[in-house]
């Protein structure tokens, strides 16, 4: 006896268009900046959230934390959110995830470990990092199809940069290559954490010399101030 073709069941599409999104947790969002400069505290002030936590430091904030320890874990998590958003069920607005640099560290090492590579320079033809990247963009955007909010918090590293003839050190992303481009085309907003050389910390939102930062709207400010309900203030006013 042959099995009754399977009936796809057919998609229902909008014929409206729906209003622009001013809520911040309606955007996703990449923040990253030195240790300590207060990601994370940021953060802890979204409603609704769920910290997926891929290391320790939270203990000082009023989170809700999933501790995530390696990339199994991320699949499990991911999976949970899917699930309860289609039986409607899902308790949260915003997804955090802290640091998003340990997250794709845990992709390679699972796909490395998967596929028995001590090295993904081992596999020619770049067919290894391309395997980790698309594993890594296939359970993000999982994440990101939810339409929550999601900010992706990491930090930054030290490079060698020469202006006017001169070398120094910077501070820049953490990620770089593919995950970078991924990152930063899948997020709304990316805004790089600085201090000056008066101790003040901001926010910015422009691209410069090793200024990995957008802004989707094309409306923030270039600089924008770090506390919470002083970015929120600021964010609302644009117009």
């Amino acid at each position: 006896m042959k099995d009754k073709p399977k009936v796809r069941r057919k998609r229902k599409y909008p014929t409206e268009p729906r209003p622009a999104q001013k809520e911040l947790d309606t955007f996703i969002m990449y923040m990253y900046g030195p240790r300590g400069f207060g990601k994370s505290e940021f953060a802890s002030h979204l409603d609704k959230h769920l910290f997926i936590a891929t290391e320790p430091g939270l203990n000082w904030l009023e989170v809700c934390p999933a501790f995530c320890r390696n990339w199994k874990e991320f699949q499990e998590i991911v999976t949970d959110m899917e699930e309860m958003h289609a039986n409607g069920t899902l308790p949260y607005t915003n997804f955090i995830i802290d640091t998003i640099d340990n997250l794709y560290d845990f992709a390679y090492e699972y796909v490395c470990e998967k596929h028995h590579w001590e090295h993904p320079s081992d596999v020619g033809w770049g067919k290894a990092w391309k395997a980790i990247s698309s594993e890594f963009k296939k359970w993000m955007l999982k994440l990101a199809f939810l339409e929550q909010g999601l900010i992706m918090i990491g930090h930054t590293s030290k490079k060698d940069v020469i202006e006017e003839g001169i070398q120094d050190e910077q501070d820049a992303p953490r990620l770089t290559g593919m995950v970078l481009e991924f990152i930063g085309g899948l997020a709304d907003f990316v805004l790089c954490g600085k201090i000056d050389d008066k101790g003040n910390r901001y926010w910015y939102t422009k691209p410069g010399l090793l200024i990995e930062a957008k802004d989707r709207s094309a409306k923030l400010p270039p600089k924008m101030p770090v506390g919470y309900n002083d970015f929120i203030k600021c964010f609302k006013d644009v117009k």
